[in-house]
């Protein structure tokens, strides 16, 4: 399990954040555990306005960057646990509060499995944490429609953790690559094989493979669902697959 995955599992919380757009996701992206895992793997928060970022290196080391100011290095204490607060074992001014909360870049858009809140010298910053990548990989996602009409056989989607995607476009499976960047969700083409079906299902596969490398973000919703974006026009809207 990534890290970003137990995050998910062990950091829950009720604070509304201000500096992001929260999203209350299902059950699928939000539960308990009565204590996290001793040993975090790495951990990358950041915010706006004023800038800041945090990363948590694997061997507990924090850094802390913040704009106009030089980074500044902590020895990270992971024996004491409230719900989502870990503290600096040498600075009890630093607080960083994570949140099984889908947050939203202020700048770019761009969804991050957690929200962040950071504590710092009479400071408190509002921020997002995790990688984006988390809130595709897992489910298999499938698509009812298409061009706002109902699809004529079954559309999946699958991301992986090594970039790679794949599913069936109704007739074909098929086969792409991925890259998230700070502000975008870029697909290559599709490879599929070369089974050939009914006139209806091979346009409508020909159509959806077209999508796909239209793609520029994603969102997921309210319901869970993922939404696939070329700037802010919704392309596709995709269900995880029960």
């Amino acid at each position: 399990m990534t890290l970003n995955k137990a995050l998910f599992l062990g950091l829950v919380s009720a604070w509304a954040l201000a500096g992001c757009q929260a999203i209350t996701p299902s059950t699928d992206h939000q539960a308990t555990l009565e204590a996290m895992p001793e040993a975090l793997v790495s951990v990358r928060a950041q915010g706006n306005e004023p800038f800041w970022r945090i990363h948590i290196e694997a061997d507990q080391t924090l850094e802390l960057s913040r704009l106009g100011e030089p980074d500044a290095f902590f020895d990270w204490f992971t024996g004491t646990f409230e719900l989502s607060d870990w503290r600096s074992s040498r600075r009890e001014d630093l607080a960083l509060e994570l949140s099984a909360h889908i947050c939203h870049d202020t700048m770019t858009g761009m969804p991050y499995p957690l929200s962040a809140q950071l504590s710092y010298q009479d400071q408190v910053l509002q921020g997002c944490a995790g990688d984006p990548a988390d809130l595709l990989i897992g489910p298999e996602w499938h698509f009812m429609t298409l061009n706002s009409q109902e699809v004529v056989t079954q559309i999946t989607l699958n991301f992986t953790e090594e970039g790679r995607l794949f599913g069936s476009g109704g007739c074909n499976r098929y086969m792409a690559g991925y890259h998230l960047t700070g502000e975008n969700l870029i697909l290559s083409a599709p490879a599929s094989t070369m089974m050939a079906c009914e006139s209806s299902v091979m346009r409508q596969e020909q159509a959806y493979f077209e999508r796909l490398t239209q793609v520029t973000g994603f969102d997921i919703d309210h319901h869970n669902r993922l939404i696939l974006l070329d700037g802010h026009q919704v392309l596709l809207i995709g269900e995880p697959t029960p």
